[in-house]
């Protein structure tokens, strides 16, 4: 499981993915958080292995819950 944002810096979150899975595409399986401040739902053919968005900002509960909830127990 990952917890990806989707606006980062250098990269944005679906070339991130898209970089993964090119250089390790034993990890295209994945399940991904993504984790966006954007109101809007996330746009399924960028991040395709995305199984749930977290809003920012988020508070520790909030994610501990959804990890768990989507990933298992960490």
């Amino acid at each position: 499981c990952m917890i990806l944002d989707l606006m980062m810096p250098e990269m944005d979150g679906p070339t991130l993915m898209a970089t993964i899975e090119q250089s390790y595409p034993q990890y295209r399986s994945i399940k991904i958080l993504v984790a966006t401040a954007k109101g809007s739902p996330i746009n399924p053919q960028s991040v395709p292995q995305a199984i749930t968005r977290i809003q920012k900002p988020f508070d520790l509960d909030e994610l501990y819950r959804e990890v768990e909830e989507h990933c298992g127990k960490p």
